[in-house]
């Protein structure tokens, strides 16, 4: 049942958390804040490389305080603790574990570079929205080239017949 619970609110975080980034990245591509899509693309790239290079140099040092550590913070007293005969220990054995661990920080780390290298190479705060971001004509999509507000057809004068 620990397990359980656990899972469901890693689960739950890891979901929430990744909808409200793509929520974010996804409202400051639409307002075109590149450049701030772009830095917090690279400062969230920056931080998961930091925190899961500290991770996996943790497990090389000392898995097992690690591993103690783990249990500790989100287990019950003494309850994930078993015996070396018991199933669930022949089954999961700590190098299963430690293997786990390193896994899942080399996986994090890998996707901190490929969006990390994504927002440096793709969304250079210099280069101009693609032509077919927003479905806008072709003189709107350059912020260089300004159209009068009066040939806008909305502020366009037109005849009044109302006496």
């Amino acid at each position: 049942v620990d397990v359980k619970n656990v899972t469901r609110g890693a689960l739950w975080v890891w979901g929430v958390g990744g909808a409200l980034a793509l929520l974010s990245a996804g409202a400051l591509f639409y307002a075109r804040e590149r450049a701030a899509l772009r830095a917090g693309l690279l400062w969230g790239a920056g931080i998961t490389l930091v925190f899961y290079l500290g991770i996996i140099l943790y497990i090389a040092v000392n898995f097992n305080a690690l591993f103690v550590q783990f249990h500790q913070v989100f287990f019950e007293g003494g309850t994930w603790l078993f015996l070396w005969s018991d199933t669930l220990i022949r089954l999961f054995p700590v190098r299963f574990w430690q293997d786990a661990f390193i896994f899942i920080g080399a996986a994090s780390i890998v996707e901190a570079l490929v969006i990390g290298a994504g927002a440096w190479f793709g969304l250079s705060p210099a280069s101009p929205p693609p032509p077919w971001l927003f479905g806008l004509p072709r003189d709107r999509r350059d912020s260089s080239v300004s159209m009068p507000v009066n040939d806008h057809p909305v502020h366009k004068p037109t005849a009044c017949r109302w006496g």
